[in-house]
This record gives structure tokens, sequence and C-alpha cells, in this order.
């Protein structure tokens, strides 16, 4: 019987995101801003920039973006005799929708932000909403000063918890809904290069935009078949680059980019156009075509196919493989589980093996949970921290992880009856959310990012530092996208899969990051791209 396949989920939804993110506005002085700018006649604002895109993924239309800046009208002070006192912030709306296909089921994607930014366009408050796979979280964020410096306060809310993190900031943060003006005020002049830190709320980490300014070219735009000049700017986020064309204000003509190896375009078009999954617009420049897939379903298309099969995965004792070209320096080598064998030609030469659980465990001092911090290595403290999505510290986590733990006498006993619980106990269902553990102990449904975020948070809870893994898993056909944990005990890091109840993990998973969500954003340039090719493997006697 082969197994459920639920190997990408939020990895693919991560550079999804990207490719829309990079697609968007412009942003520059008041001055420029106001240039074309129109006033609302219901409530006098000041409309600055409102811009409609159909998002196009393998020629299918999929869905739209709407963006808005405005200024208020300013308002009347009393005091000063009902002169009207001026805003110095505007206010920013955004909102997409768009529907993929994985697996061969239909997902709903609903993003929005809102909040205001300072008039050089910097963050001043947001609000980022995610609604999919009836899931909702939400995220508020706040640059405040402590002690005289900048922070970026953020407020994370998912089920019944709530979690606030501070990041210390060393300039000013944009929010990824205003890239493209940014550009436009700094000069779209050819051979300018521009980085711009921003917060990105969907994967909720920090990171810079490099923009680079390309050139000047002719386009005729599909409506009217009207040639205007466009410039061509390429925006990398993290390795994941999208070409965009866009006005002398930063508005969007096209952004093309690929999403799993898949064709995914972005066109400038009208509100009821754009909104209209009916409506089809011609793009303008002709699609990317290296390395495209034809398929539209972003588990088929993500998939790598190998030469050499493995009829039994869960016997593979050790694996190696090659990687070729740059992203192989990007692999890890962990010393304990997968090695970097050889580098020739660029080409990466690994070797993945099943660590020696039975020395391992043999080692480990008798101990019922709750278990002590290792004070002994600082490297692991990370790893038991509770933060917006693991929510290690949550009372209900902690009881359900003493409740299933129970009489475990070492780390090892503790992590593999968390791992046989979530593997009888979650329901095997794909599902293209943002993991939250508690989210998860709530609905007991998902894929192996939801197993592993549980697990983690699961485990943390008792004192047992825990990794996120994201990586490959050979299955069936191929390798997959997928996620698994690392557990930390006396001295050593354990591999363990729940999601496929390869508990004493075998060597057919290919590390490629790790850590907790930013890690999928790290792999996101990866995929699609991503040339693996297995060389041979070994059976455990």
């Amino acid at each position: 019987m082969k197994l459920f396949r639920y190997k990408l989920t939020i990895a693919a939804l991560l550079i999804f995101a990207a490719a829309i993110w990079l697609l968007r506005k412009d942003v520059s002085s008041e001055s420029f801003l106001t240039r074309d700018a129109q006033i609302d006649i219901a409530n006098g604002a000041l409309i600055m920039r409102e811009q409609h895109l159909g998002f196009y993924l393998g020629g299918d239309k999929i869905g739209y973006s709407r963006f808005l800046l405005k200024e208020e009208a300013p308002i009347s002070n009393e005091e000063s005799g009902g002169a009207a006192a001026p805003l110095d912030y505007y206010l920013f709306q955004s909102e997409s929708e768009w529907r993929i296909q994985a697996m061969g089921m239909p997902f709903d994607i609903n993003v929005r932000n809102y909040g205001t930014l300072n008039k050089d366009l910097s963050i001043r408050t947001f609000q980022f909403s995610f609604n999919s796979s009836g899931q909702t979280i939400n995220l508020k964020g706040e640059v405040q000063t402590e002690d005289g410096k900048p922070v970026l306060v953020l407020n994370t809310k998912s089920e019944d918890h709530t979690n606030v993190k501070k990041l210390p900031l060393d300039g000013p943060v944009y929010h990824t809904d205003v890239i493209h003006l940014l550009a436009a005020r700094d000069g779209l002049k050819e051979g300018a290069r521009y980085v711009y830190q921003v917060y990105d709320p969907l994967s909720m980490a920090m990171g810079d935009i490099v923009v680079t300014v390309e050139g000047l070219d002719t386009l005729e735009l599909p409506t009217t078949q009207e040639k205007v000049e466009a410039h061509r700017i390429v925006m990398d986020y993290k390795g994941f680059k999208a070409t965009s064309w866009v006005d002398d204000s930063g508005e969007v003509y096209q952004e093309n980019s690929q999403v799993s190896g898949i064709a995914f375009t972005a066109v400038r078009e009208k509100a009821g156009d754009a909104e209209n999954r009916e409506f089809r617009s011609k793009p303008i420049m002709p699609e990317p075509t290296s390395n495209a897939k034809e398929s539209t379903d972003l588990i088929d298309a993500s998939r790598i196919l190998t030469k050499v099969k493995i009829p039994d995965p869960k016997r593979t004792g050790e694996m190696r493989y090659t990687v070729d070209g740059e992203d192989g320096a990007d692999i890890p080598d962990d010393g304990y589980y997968q090695t970097l064998e050889s580098t020739e030609n660029g080409i990466y030469t690994f070797k993945t093996r099943r660590v020696d659980y039975s020395g391992l465990i043999a080692q480990l001092p008798v101990q019922e949970p709750p278990y002590q911090e290792p004070s002994s290595d600082e490297g692991v403290k990370p790893y038991l921290e509770d933060d917006a999505l693991i929510q290690s510290g949550s009372p209900r986590i902690r009881q359900k992880a003493l409740e299933i733990t129970q009489g475990s006498q070492n780390q090892w006993a503790a992590a593999e009856k968390i791992a046989m619980w979530l593997y009888i106990n979650i329901e095997k269902e794909f599902r293209v959310t943002i993991p939250s553990a508690l989210e998860v102990l709530n609905s007991m449904k998902g894929d192996c990012n939801e197993h592993s975020t549980l697990f983690a948070a699961l485990a943390r809870s008792i004192g047992i530092p825990t990794k996120i893994i994201a990586g490959l898993v050979y299955q069936d056909d191929g390798l997959y996208y997928h996620a698994w944990n690392e557990i930390y005990a006396n001295g050593h890091w354990m591999p363990i899969d729940s999601t496929l109840n390869r508990i004493e993990m075998d060597a057919a998973h290919i590390k490629l990051a790790q850590g907790a969500l930013d890690s999928q954003t790290d792999i996101a340039k990866m995929i699609g791209n991503l040339k693996v090719e297995i060389l041979d493997f070994k059976e455990d006697r």
C-alpha cells in the first residue's frame, strides 16, 4: 500500500507568496507619491496608489491582488481654532486571493495586510491575517523605541495563544508591499542596485530584498495594444528571483517568476478583470521557460524523479547522492547524519547514514520527564524556546506532552512516544497552512509540517531540545519535499520522522535546512530547480 503523499505545503506556499510580494508597488518622496493622486469624494482621503494584478500559474488564472496607499483627510484640531492638523503617516491596504492545486485538490488562500507607513514608507504599524484550510493566523507589528533604539514588536495570535517578540532594528524596515515604490523613488537608472530590509509576515522573518535595474524595454499592453516604455528590474529575496516591468512611478505592468518550476505571471488589470477568474490577459512578455513544468499541481511539479529506485526506503542504512550546481553549497554537513564527501566541477557528493540509535540510547541516563535543560551546550537553547507557532510554553501543550510520555525512562523513549502518538492520532490530510502547534492539537489534522511543528512543541515543553528539519524524502517513485525533527539527548542529535512512522529514521532523507518556519524560506529557491541524483544505497542487514 502506498503511503499518502503530504510532502510540501509551507515551503511552496512561501515561495508562492514571495512571487506575489516581489511584484508589488512603488515608493518615494511625498511629491512623487502625490503626482497622480486622486481625492476620494466620500471621505476626502488622498488616494496615492491603487493597483490591481491578475495572477497566472502555468497560463491558468489563479487569483488577484489589490493594493491601496492613501493619506487620510487632515483631522481638525479644536484647540487650534479648528485648523487641520497634518498627518505624518500614510495608510496602506493589500489583499491577495488565490486558488492553487496540490495533490489534485484546490486550496483557497486569503491574505490581508493593512497598517500605517512613515513618510519614507518604512513600517509604522501593520496587521496581517492568513486564512486557508480552516486556519487563521493574525499578526500585528509596530516599530517602537526602547532605550533610544528602534525595535519591531510583533504580536502573533494562533488559537488561544498569544506570542510577543521584539526584533532589534539597525535601520528602516519596509513592508513587502512597497518594494517597487522604493525602487522608483530611489531611481530606475540602468545598473542601479538597492538593498531594502523587509519583514515578511508569512515566514515571520527579517530579510533583505536586493533590487537591480537591468534596463528599459518596449512593451505592447494586452488590452489596448498601446506601446509603452517599461523598466526591467530583478528582485532577489533569499535566492528567490523575479523579473518585473514597471513604469516610472513603480507600478507593475507584468512580473515573471517560477513557483516550484511552474511559470508564474502577474499582469496589471482593471479591478473587475483582476478579480474575475474567467478573464484572461495575454502576457506582455514571454513567460520564463527554463526548468518550466507542464503540471500546475505544486506537489507533482516539485517532485524529483531519480534513476535509482529504492524499493524499501525505511530499510535504507546509507545513501549517496549528488547535487548539481550552486545549491549544493547550501546543503548542511552536520557530521552525524549527513556528510559532504567531495566537490568536483560544481557537483557535490553527499552521504546520509542512519545514526547508531542502539548505541546512543544505551548511553542515556534513566530519567523521567520533564527533563532538565542541558547546561553544557549553549547552542541547543534556541531549540527549547516557545515561539509564535511552536507554543511549547502553553499549559495545554505541556499537559498533553506529560500525558503522552508518562513513564518514559529517557529522552528518546519520550520522543518515541510523542512520535507514535502523532502518527496514530493525527489524521493524514494535506493542508495549506502556516503550521501552528496549538491549531494542530485542536484540529488533529495535517501533513508533515503539522506533525513536525506539534512534535517540536510537545518535546520542547518537557525539556527536550528539538529542531524542525526541512528536506527531501524518498517515497514511491522519487524525492518529495518533507519535514521531520531532530531531538537532542546526552550531547547528540537524533533524527525522528513521526509523519511516516520512520521513528529510528532511515538514510533515505536529505536534509536541506533546519530550525523552524524560517528554514522553509531558506529552501524556497531550490524548489523546482534542485538537481539531485541518487548514486547508490545500502539496506540495513
